[in-house]
């Protein structure tokens, strides 16, 4: 599985249910820069195992003939709404970030659509075009292509080409995309993720800004509005759900060994997993985990990190395929518990827990200056299926 990221045209959430569905450790992250993406991707044929999702704003042409070796999918984002995004994001980076890019700390919206660093150009002016053409010359600025006018119809072609044979959602129907990406990937359970509140609109906001954002993403704009009516069309008809389905998003684990967190597929409804060990609940969906369980295994234990010493933790409600699953509290110290269900005669087929905890606190209710708006309740760090 492909996420080809485009910058800023994704809601983190996105990213984070992609890395719960197959687990932080199948999950490959690629970066542009890093010198040794080529490789990396070269190396992907004789990985043993495959990772089971690569990840990152890696341009079509970096393929480069493997494209028909995994299953690409992307997130479009309207090109305004995008490049303000952009903008958004870049000005709470620190200054050393901005120096790389050829912007000052108290850079302007006219700065930053202005720019022609190689590394904000490419995404500020036609950025979705570029990344899905397939042509490096139309993607590296200072290319041959990369400018001249006469070059433009061949780059909207090509991104109209890419979008055309693959995979793809919008953002601004969130909803529609999870089930178009769910039924792409063939994940055997409803993809979940809750977008993030939008920021109050600044300077980026602005109609003389908006028109310079205009000027520079024409052939965004244009492909946005194909992809508007290929995204109706292809959600109104999507594929069945028995198509393709991918065991690599269902926790399968082995009996009686504790397995950490980023080992864990199958998840939805969780925050990213953190450096504590955990990965948080979502206080803003259901946290469910999708599971194959070992044939000798009667019993399941979760560990638990709690968001406060005193947390109620035999409240948690547990239900298995719909049925409260009775558990006992086999440890509490501190901020951390462990629960062991009731015995369980488990089936073949994958089998749905959720994890439903009595109350969630706002962060900034307990550090009152955090930059934190999450809403947090328990963290699951391992799991394990035994007698």
């Amino acid at each position: 599985m492909l996420f080809l990221h485009i910058p800023a045209a994704v809601d983190a959430s996105l990213v984070a249910a992609i890395g719960a569905a197959y687990g932080e450790a199948g999950c490959v992250r690629l970066a542009r820069a890093d010198p040794r993406l080529a490789a990396t991707i070269a190396g992907l044929d004789e990985a043993d195992p495959p990772p089971a999702c690569l990840l990152g704003p890696v341009p079509l042409h970096a393929w480069d003939g493997r494209l028909d070796r995994v299953r690409p999918f992307a997130m479009l984002r309207h090109p305004i709404a995008r490049v303000q995004a952009l903008f958004r994001g870049l000005r709470a980076d620190p200054p050393e970030r901005l120096a790389h890019l050829g912007l000052t700390p108290d850079f302007s919206i006219a700065d930053f659509i202005g720019a022609r660093s190689r590394a904000l150009a490419e995404h500020v002016g036609d950025g979705m075009c570029r990344l899905l053409c397939g042509d490096p010359a139309m993607t590296t600025p200072g290319g041959p292509g990369f400018d001249d006018p006469a070059a433009r119809p061949a780059l909207l072609d090509g991104a109209l080409r890419t979008l055309r044979r693959m995979a793809f959602g919008l953002a601004e129907d969130l909803p529609g995309s999870l089930v178009l990406l769910q039924r792409a990937w063939g994940i055997p359970y409803a993809l979940a993720a809750a977008p993030s509140p939008e920021p109050a609109g600044g300077e980026e906001c602005d109609p003389h800004a908006v028109a310079r954002i205009v000027e520079r993403n024409m052939l965004d704009i244009a492909l946005y509005e194909a992809a508007r009516a290929l995204f109706r069309a292809r959600l109104a008809a999507p594929p069945p759900l028995d198509f393709h389905a991918d065991p690599r998003a269902v926790f399968t684990p082995p009996a009686g060994r504790w397995i950490d967190l980023p080992a864990i597929a199958g998840r939805q409804g969780f925050h990213p997993f953190e450096a504590h060990g955990a990965a948080w609940l979502d206080a803003r969906s259901t946290a469910r985990l999708h599971f194959r369980a070992p044939p000798q295994a009667r019993r399941l234990s979760l560990h638990l990190l709690c968001v406060g010493p005193a947390y109620p933790v035999a409240r948690i409600g547990l239900w298995l395929d719909g049925r409260a699953l009775a558990f006992a509290v086999t440890q509490q110290e501190g901020r951390r518990a462990t629960l062991k269900s009731e015995e369980v005669v488990f089936g073949a087929a994958p089998h749905e827990l959720v994890i439903a905890p009595p109350y969630a606190v706002p962060v900034r209710a307990l550090i009152p200056d955090s930059p934190d708006s999450r809403q947090l309740s328990l963290g699951l760090a391992k799991v394990l299926f035994g007698a």
